[in-house]
């Protein structure tokens, strides 16, 4: 008989470790808990409805201590609360407020990730269900960009969270106006504002295009024309940048095949609990019609796997919380980030049509100064 002193124990300190980090819920955003979304009141105005959020921001007292916590690498430092102590607010939003606050973050911080928004949903938007998970999607979002070193100071923010009702509807109608401006004339043009500038023409004015639109037209041309010419100006970061792309790219296509597998092994699972409970509730009705010391033990055979099904419907909404929700939340993640890529690579295309542009003018002035007769004119 072996020694058993000689045979391998087991480490206790390793395995839990292992364990509480696959299965563990904590994310970063959960630091920041005076950011709450609570108290979803649903609202029938007419033919409008919708539902409210009461949107709370109370900062504790910052500690400047630094944390004891040496083994949490991950926790960002909190700007927010260091430059806001005290400034509590509590106010109503709804989910359009969210989707203006994620659209302009996107302007005010072009270059930034910005965190993902739940996207929309045209049914069963109002079961208890589905405000719930919003609700805690909406709280998820906005603790994400309040912990965002690149965003949180955004002037959008702070009036997201302070801004009383009339302050906070003239902030949106400002934004709105802003854009339009800029879509017309400065902002770049992409074919949805076309679309939107084309409604306001119609009749014998269908043609009179003012002098925005036009210009607007001609820069959504000429960067469509960079674009399939792929001749665009170069920068020390773009070795980076490609290789970033490549392994985001491979980063989703990865992602998504894992997302799927776990919602199919969630899927399974919440199959396997119906399966029961259809296999107990047949043993039970089988049991009814059988004499009565066979009839309690088939129905004892329908009550223990009515425990089962119980059992595996806990499994499953487990496994939809530690795996199927997370990858789901990644994937949301890495759009986000090509969406940043994205951006950058627009941004490009327009810097380099604008060079084409000036380069262009700049032949045509040369040559104009060079004919006959007409040495002065390209000076006046």
């Amino acid at each position: 008989m072996a020694n058993e002193s000689t045979l391998p124990q087991p480490t206790p300190s390793s395995s839990p470790s292992i364990l509480t980090t696959l299965l563990s819920n904590a994310r970063p955003e959960d630091v920041i808990s005076y950011i709450t979304v609570s108290d979803p009141v649903i609202h029938a105005d007419g033919m409008n409805k919708y539902t409210s959020y009461r949107v709370d921001c109370r900062p504790p007292p910052f500690d400047p201590t630094p944390s004891t916590n040496n083994n949490d690498s991950t926790i960002m430092p909190d700007l927010f609360l260091q430059n806001n102590q005290g400034q509590y607010s509590s106010v109503l939003r709804r989910y359009s407020d969210f989707l203006w606050l994620y659209e302009r973050l996107h302007k005010e911080r072009a270059g930034s990730i910005v965190p993902p928004l739940p996207e929309k949903q045209a049914v069963s938007r109002f079961s208890p269900e589905f405000v719930e998970e919003r609700r805690l999607a909406l709280e998820r979002f906005l603790r994400r960009v309040i912990l965002h070193p690149e965003v949180m100071d955004c002037d959008a923010v702070g009036i997201f969270l302070r801004g009383d009702d009339v302050t906070f509807q003239h902030a949106k109608n400002v934004s709105k106006s802003v854009d339009k401006r800029s879509a017309g004339g400065e902002g770049s043009v992409g074919g949805g504002d076309i679309m939107n500038s084309s409604t306001h023409l119609s009749g014998a004015g269908a043609f009179n295009l003012t002098p925005q639109k036009t210009a607007g037209i001609k820069k959504w041309f000429s960067e469509a024309k960079t674009t399939l010419s792929n001749d665009l100006v170069s920068s020390p970061d773009d070795d980076l940048f490609d290789e970033i792309e490549r392994y985001i790219e491979s980063l989703s296509i990865q992602m998504k095949r894992v997302s799927n597998q776990a919602s199919g092994l969630v899927r399974k699972s919440k199959e396997i609990a119906n399966g029961l409970f259809e296999f107990g509730l047949a043993f039970h009705q089988l049991g009814q019609s059988e004499g009565e010391v066979l009839g309690k033990k088939l129905q004892l055979v329908g009550s223990t796997a009515d425990t089962l099904s119980v059992l595996s419907a806990q499994h499953a909404d487990a496994e939809w919380k530690k795996l199927e929700e997370p990858f789901k939340d990644y994937l949301k993640m890495i759009h986000a980030v090509k969406l940043a890529l994205g951006r950058r690579h627009d941004k490009r295309v327009s810097y380099t049509a604008l060079l084409h542009e000036i380069q262009t003018r700049e032949v045509n002035l040369h040559r104009l100064r060079m004919s006959p007769g007409r040495e002065g004119q390209g000076d006046s």
